[in-house]
């Protein structure tokens, strides 16, 4: 009974290889992410924007307004091409923050600390705080820069990582 269920199982796992692929391939994509939903790409002789990511396929639109699915997996396997414009100098810090927070105060605060850094920022494109997701408790925000030069991109998101938190309190406690 045991060697059957053994068997089973086996045979259910190679039945579903692709689909546990693409599944374990989304993780690690998610893990180092070359590219976003919006970003154009090509993947072998596949090209157009993504405009979906999900667990089995990334979903591109070409051109000509055609839907591509390109499986997960092969993202592991092949050169992905990010061809969009400018992407190399993007970068993306999300932050949480309470709902007890003033927003406004708040995205005028890391203004200010991005303006303290506009040294390392590209002065044509303008630091962007967006709202990407408010909950009951949270509001997840993404704070989009772009610098001038890619080799300081880790400096730039350790220094904007070390004062979210100082902005935070800032805030909390001027509301008091």
């Amino acid at each position: 009974m045991l060697v059957l269920v053994g068997l089973f199982g086996a045979a259910i796992i190679l039945a579903n290889t692709y689909t546990l692929q693409n599944l374990g391939s989304k993780f690690f994509h998610e893990v180092y992410v070359p590219f976003k939903v919006g970003d154009s790409i090509k993947i072998r002789e596949y090209t157009g924007r993504v405009i979906e990511i999900n667990p089995i396929t990334t979903v591109l639109i070409s051109e000509t307004e055609e839907l591509i699915s390109v499986p997960n997996a092969l993202f592991l396997r092949e050169v992905v091409e990010n061809i969009t414009p400018k992407a190399w100098k993007e970068v993306l810090v999300p932050i949480v923050v309470g709902n007890d927070i003033d927003l406004a105060e708040f995205e005028s605060d890391v203004m200010k600390a991005c303006n303290r850094m506009k040294l390392h920022l590209d002065s044509r494109f303008p630091p962007v705080l967006l709202i990407k997701n408010r909950g009951d408790k949270t509001t997840e925000l993404l704070l989009t820069l772009m610098v001038r030069r890619p080799e300081n991109k880790e400096n730039i998101v350790s220094e904007i990582n070390t004062k979210i938190p100082e902005i935070i309190s800032h805030v909390k406690h001027k509301k008091k």
